[in-house]
């Protein structure tokens, strides 16, 4: 124990200054660490659901070459968006059958509740 107190002596603390300096630093590194904490949590968070919209389909050689055809021609900048703009096309085209289809769940709907009444009384 002699030994480490001489040691101690031996090594002057800091001055006052400095451990401030050293205590605004530190500081400054926790708050820097949770703002990019947070910043990941973010951005993380914003893939995540991103991600939840992804819908992955195999395409036949046609619809592929199609979309490329698309791509290489700068109508669009990737095949993702060579998918989307052929999706779209083919849903507006279909517009008359999306609405019957719609028109036969409202249906569908209204005979389940009735048959729900039936059976609940």
């Amino acid at each position: 124990m002699n030994q480490q107190n001489s040691q101690a002596k031996n090594h002057p603390s800091a001055p006052p200054e400095a451990e401030g300096m050293a205590g605004n630093t530190l500081h400054g590194m926790f708050d820097t660490t949770r703002e990019l904490l947070s910043a990941l949590g973010q951005a993380t968070s914003a893939k995540a659901e991103e991600l939840s919209s992804l819908t992955l389909i195999q395409l036949n050689g046609e619809t592929r070459a199609r979309i490329d055809q698309l791509v290489a021609a700068g109508v669009v900048k990737n095949r993702r968006q060579g998918a989307e703009l052929l999706i779209k096309a083919g849903v507006e085209s279909q517009e008359t059958l999306f609405k019957q289809v719609a028109d036969t769940e409202k249906e569908i709907h209204a005979l389940h509740r009735q048959l729900h009444s039936l059976v609940t009384g």
